[in-house]
């Protein structure tokens, strides 16, 4: 069974003053370095990462995906199609919650709060992030079941997936946690196990990668 590779680290150093498509640029660079070290860790250091209409492709047997934002920076490969995705955990606003939430989904949140709403978003990207397809398609990806109360670390052992469902088949979500974050991987096969590409704890500025697989 081939492993998930991840990768993580944290995002540069911006200029405030810096045009919003600027920043988007260079985070999108630095998640493409956290790519990098995955590809390093799968042994496949020459991986090319190209995209075709915006979807990544495949490169010699590997899918990859990345996240970014301010903070952090998310890289993933693995031998299927895969999305991850990473955000803050806020309570984002009502219009939002309300376009994002079928009434069933708010059944089985109870109640919508700040990590429960990041958790069912993040699980909705890395859906269709795999599927190749964009948020005109969120109203096909749904939660299937309760969210289960365990959320590891990063780099901890996998706790049960999040249950998910594009146009009605089965699409578990495994979740993390990191800092204030929430991060999010779906892999297509329900590949479970994933070696972690991780900065260093004691200078999160200069990170220092580690591998630990889970």
């Amino acid at each position: 069974m081939c492993p998930t590779y991840v990768a993580l680290l944290p995002t540069p150093d911006q200029e405030p003053s810096l045009p919003a498509r600027e920043r988007v640029a260079a985070q999108s660079a630095a998640a493409r370095c956290a790519l990098a070290l995955a590809a390093q860790s799968a042994e496949c250091p020459e991986m090319e990462f190209l995209k075709h209409d915006g979807v990544p492709q495949p490169w010699n047997g590997w899918h990859w995906s990345i996240s970014h934002d301010g903070t952090w920076v998310l890289g993933a490969l693995a031998r299927a199609p895969l999305g991850v995705d990473l955000e803050r955990v806020t309570l984002r606003r009502a219009a939002l919650r309300a376009a994002v939430l079928d009434e069933h989904e708010r059944a089985l949140l109870g109640e919508v709060n700040a990590l429960g709403f990041t958790r069912l978003w993040t699980a909705k990207e890395a859906v269709l992030k795999a599927a190749g397809v964009g948020l005109t398609r969120l109203s096909h990806c749904r939660l299937s079941a309760p969210p289960p109360t365990d959320l590891p670390q990063a780099g901890e052992p996998t706790g049960p997936p999040l249950g998910m469902h594009l146009d009605g088949q089965p699409t578990p979500v495994l979740q993390f946690r990191w800092h204030d974050h929430v991060l999010a991987i779906h892999v297509r096969g329900g590949e479970e196990r994933l070696t972690w590409v991780l900065p260093s704890l004691q200078c999160v500025s200069c990170p220092e990668p580690q591998d630990h697989v889970t």
